[in-house]
């Protein structure tokens, strides 16, 4: 039975309906980050994929807040309807899992018969289904702010106060929902208690709002609108309503109202450039993880918010006038901003080192990090928050259209936002870059100013915007470069102790840009290439990925081990180029196809430089490119390959934990032939051992035969699994490996015994360390958590050592290896090794451990009880 006392009107009733709509930006925003969640692994973590999902949900939010303003304008009760909405919200986001899950069924499906080539389809499809899924819940809460600035507007004259303190709490309740979600949720209750968490704050709004509301409220709707229609609306609004109504009402002329529209779509437009850049920068200043896309996230909207809260509390009676002001102020301020973003490498690796002592933490980082964003994107960002509110009041023309008129508002908004997002992310940084995108984002700012103080501004006032705007380009002009403070700095995430004490220390250190050979900004990073010729690395977004020096070891033995192990190698799929050593030392065995996947087109373009060295496998008419998704791509490929190598980056790199989930082995599983083999990269530095038994025991989950092998000077993993015992024919792996030697010999391998010296345990004793506990999967995201905190902690697993991964002592010498296989292997066909070969796998793998390492006395006892 519906209550029957009246809706509260009263500054407590108002406070309550404000605590729901806090409530519901919480769980808006854990909503929106599940929805990420379980929509990447079927759309992809692709620029355009990320960008069809936003321009989906912003366009949402756009038809929402049009149909249900105007539907709240005719509504008895708008504060009953806003609680349908939230009470439907809810319902959507527990069975949002479900919807999905048919959603990346029917994308396989029709992707899949489609083929890899087919790339107009695959977006199509990915814009129908992503549609399906998001556009619903989007449209709901599209149109909850208008709904309830209907019931809180009584007076044209409190547009701008009721419509900021709505906007105002709800981004304040979004900050607490992107904490909430980013920092503690996905990592404590994975993405389905996040999503029931969503719709439990979801319900308590509507719940809350439903309680509020009553039939008495139509009534007093009603006589709301009666008196709003004509002069008695400024007369109930108290003394002094009437010369802020009158003022509100001469500024809503349709000229003057338009050109406030159009301003804040150039300013929605601008907001969400600063943004990319931002997002960008901050991942290059304190690393591309889930942690500092949350800072990010957590500051930008802070300032929003404050800004509109500014706003909302002062009398401003040319609405106009101000929203030219807050444009211009915007745009000088996010100028200003720049020498600051240039450091901010530097400033992060101040605050790393502080939190390391005396022992790492991460609150702190957090803590730290985040007020340190939000003091450079604050005074900016507040003054773009600031122009909402404004143009909601600029745009009003009679009480009995807010509905209607702060729908028409926040659609332009969102307009401009989805328009920018999409235009930034796909077009604007891979041309223009960081800076040159910026600097586009002022220009919109500057124009939106100058559309609104030409329409309301004095002269004088005019002429003084003007010169503040070219004195500030001025200024600016001489310090563009600022972008190479952060494009060019690299390796900087292990600061952790003794930071330089000046920036310019730190950029001796840090800053690659005197043997930079290669720079490009792409959609979704910074690619650099430094280093002096041959010995050249390649970092993406400030982390080194791939190299022809230190990391080769590691990339050769990623090519050629599977290639020796797997009983058929004709058809192979290698996900992750980086400088390209792996693909190449794959195309020198005799491969029929391999297929390359890999995300970033700057990575391929700084082949190149590589391109020497590598074997040029891009040139290999048998190598066929693939500018896609890796999970996207093997969940809709049709064929089937002999053996795949995944060798992404580091799992705290936001995107790239997916392809160590149980999910992603699955569909590699079923991607592979007949006695296939998955080839894994993984490491111990940087990492806990927690993290790693974490992959180990997901891969296990799929692939029970698991062989760990080793590049011990980087203690890097090579993880080959296979569904069934592999036959291992060793007459068949010397064949091979006879066919690639001069490329072993590059890494110092001179024989098959030495390198099955980097063989450190077999699937029995891989079963035993895997052991019992949780796995990664996509709904519970454990590993790009346990790896951000780890690389923040600068730890080094010792996984190995715990499970005696090769580290026996000389009194077990026989064990499951594949040295000890292969010394028993050529015994018995009457070859055995011999001393010499022997000595050889000790001076091989002394090259990479120190002396008197129990490796080389294990080693050196096989050589010592050989003969010549």
């Amino acid at each position: 039975m519906p209550p029957t006392s009246s809706a509260p009107t009263s500054s407590s009733g108002r406070a309550l309906v404000l605590a729901a709509f806090f409530v519901s930006g919480v769980g808006a925003l854990v909503q929106e980050i599940a929805w990420t969640r379980l929509l990447g692994p079927f759309l992809g973590s692709t620029a355009q994929a990320q960008a069809i999902v936003l321009a989906i949900f912003m366009g949402g939010l756009a038809a929402g807040s049009t149909l249900f303003g105007r539907r709240a304008d005719r509504s008895g009760s708008p504060l009953r309807l806003y609680a349908i909405l939230e009470l439907v919200i809810a319902i959507y986001a527990l069975a949002l899992p479900w919807l999905v899950r048919a959603a990346g069924s029917a994308f396989v499906a029709v992707a899949s018969r489609a083929g890899e080539d087919a790339t107009l389809v695959r977006t199509l499809l990915r814009l129908a289904l992503a549609s399906a899924v998001l556009l619903v819940p989007a449209i709901l809460m599209g149109g909850t702010l208008p709904i309830l600035a209907r019931h809180l507007v009584k007076s044209l004259g409190e547009t701008r106060a009721r419509v900021g303190e709505l906007y105002t709490i709800n981004t304040f309740g979004a900050v607490a929902g992107a904490m909430l979600g980013g920092f503690v949720l996905l990592e404590r209750v994975g993405v389905q208690g996040s999503l029931w968490i969503a719709a439990a704050l979801a319900l308590a709004a509507g719940g809350g709002a439903w309680l509020l509301s009553s039939p008495a409220s139509a009534s007093s709707a009603d006589s709301d609108d009666a008196t709003g229609s004509g002069e008695g609306a400024q007369a109930s609004a108290g003394p002094g309503a009437a010369s802020a109504a009158g003022a509100t009402s001469a500024v809503g002329s349709a000229p003057l109202g338009t050109t406030a529209l159009v301003a804040l779509g150039a300013s929605g437009f601008a907001a969400m450039v600063y943004e990319i850049v931002m997002i960008r920068a901050v991942g290059l200043a304190l690393g591309s993880s889930t942690y500092a896309f949350t800072m990010m996230l957590v500051a930008f909207i802070v300032g929003i918010g404050l800004g509109s809260f500014l706003v909302s509390r002062l009398r401003i009676e040319r609405p106009l006038v101000a929203i030219g002001w807050s444009q211009l102020a915007g745009a000088l301020a996010f100028l200003a901003i720049t020498p600051l973003l240039e450091r901010l490498a530097w400033y992060a690796g101040l605050a790393r080192c502080h939190c390391a002592t005396p022992e790492p933490s991460l609150a702190c980082f957090l803590g730290l990090g985040t007020s340190l964003v939000l003091a450079l994107l604050v005074v900016p960002t507040a003054c773009l928050g600031a122009a909402f509110p404004l143009v909601a009041q600029a745009a009003q023309r009679s009480i009995g259209s807010v509905g209607a008129r702060v729908g028409w508002t926040y659609a332009c908004n969102t307009l401009g936002n989805v328009s920018g997002a999409v235009v930034a992310s796909l077009v604007l940084v891979p041309t223009l870059g960081i800076g040159g995108s910026l600097e586009l984002g002022v220009a919109l700012n500057l124009l939106a100013a100058a559309l609104t103080l030409v329409g309301g501004a004095r002269v004088k006032e005019r002429l003084a915007a003007l010169a503040l705007a070219v004195v500030a380009v001025a200024i600016y002009v001489p310090a563009r470069d600022w972008p190479n403070g952060l494009n060019l700095a690299a390796q900087h995430f292990r600061l952790r102790s003794h930071p330089p004490e000046s920036y310019a220390a730190f950029e001796r250190i840090y800053n690659y840009a005197p043997t930079k050979q290669f720079l490009e900004e792409d959609s979704l990073g910074t690619v650099l290439v430094a280093g002096v010729p041959p010995d050249l690395t390649l970092y993406v977004n400030g982390k080194a990925d791939a190299s022809s020096g230190g990391d080769l070891t590691t990339q050769l033995l990623l090519g050629h081990i599977p290639m020796l192990m797997a009983p058929k190698h004709e058809n192979v799929l290698t996900i992750g180029f980086g400088a390209g050593f792996s693909a190449g030392a794959i195309a020198r065995h005799p491969i029929a196809r391999q297929d390359l996947v890999e995300i970033s087109p700057a990575v391929l373009n700084a082949d190149a430089l590589f391109r020497e060295w590598n074997g040029a496998p891009l040139q290999d008419p048998r190598t066929k490119a693939y500018l896609e998704d890796a999970r996207s791509f093997i969940r809709t490929t049709p064929r089937l390959y002999d053996v795949i190598v995944s060798e992404p980056s580091n799992p705290w790199v936001v995107g790239v934990a997916g392809l160590f989930s149980r999910e992603f082995f699955r569909d590699a599983a079923s991607k592979l032939s007949p006695g296939g083999v998955l080839c894994l990269w993984f490491h111990e530095y940087e990492q806990s051992s927690e993290a790693v038994a974490l992959v180990v025991r997901t891969l296990a989950a799929e692939f029970p035969e698991i062989w760990l092998w080793r590049e011990y000077g980087f203690t890097d993993m090579v993880l080959v699994a296979s569904r069934e015992p592999l036959p291992l024919d060793f007459a068949e792996m010397e064949r091979r490996f006879d066919a690639v030697r001069a490329d072993m010999a590059r890494i110092g391998i001179p024989s098959l015994a030495a390198l099955f010296g980097h063989n450190a345990a077999g699937p029995g004793e891989m079963k035993r360390a895997a052991g019992p506990g949780p796995e990664h999967t996509d709904l519970e995201p454990h590993l790009e958590f346990l790896a951000a905190r780890a690389v923040l902690a600068g730890t080094a697993s010792d996984f190995g050592w715990l499970h005696d991964l090769h580290y026996r002592a000389p009194s077990t010498l026989e064990t499951g290896t594949l040295l000890d296989r292969y010394r028993r292997w050529r015994a018995e066909n009457g070859r055995p090794l011999t001393k010499s070969e022997l000595q050889a796998v000790v001076t091989h793998m002394a090259a990479s451990l120190p002396p008197g390492h129990r490796i080389l006395k294990r080693f050196g006892d096989f050589a010592n009880a050989a003969s010549d």
